[in-house]
């Protein structure tokens, strides 16, 4: 089971964009900051401009740079702008109907789940990226 990076990536891309404030920063510039490929960072960007987090420019003095100030931009922002599911999720497949347990996990975990998702929404509301630059 591998873990997904996506939002991590993101808030990196974020990052290199506040670092380099005011300029345009190419995706080639962030994948190789990321150690990623730039067909990986573009997807990214275009998730983050429709959330209105940056504005891109395409030819040959291209790039990306932050919409908003780092003050504004919270990484609950960055999560609802990349994160298409929830970070913990019941299992998608048939529960056994001859295994009381399987019947039930699904239920009991929900509950639970939504819980920690909403907590940690929250708490990434809390943090904006201009604290995570001061702590780079």
């Amino acid at each position: 089971m591998g873990y997904d990076l996506t939002y991590a990536t993101a808030t990196h891309m974020l990052a290199v964009l506040a670092f380099y404030e005011g300029e345009w920063v190419t995706s080639e510039k962030m994948a190789d900051s990321i150690q990623t490929n730039p067909g990986l960072v573009r997807r990214l960007l275009s998730q983050l401009s429709a959330a209105g987090l940056v504005v891109t420019r395409s030819g040959p003095q291209g790039g990306a740079r932050l919409a908003k100030s780092t003050q504004s931009i919270t990484l609950k922002d960055v999560y609802d702008a990349v994160v298409q599911q929830p970070v913990l999720k019941t299992s998608t497949r048939e529960p056994s109907q001859s295994c009381r347990v399987s019947r039930g996990i699904g239920n009991a975990l929900e509950g639970v789940f939504s819980g920690a998702e909403n907590a940690m929404r929250n708490q990434l509301k809390k943090t904006t990226l201009k604290e995570i630059m001061k702590q780079i």
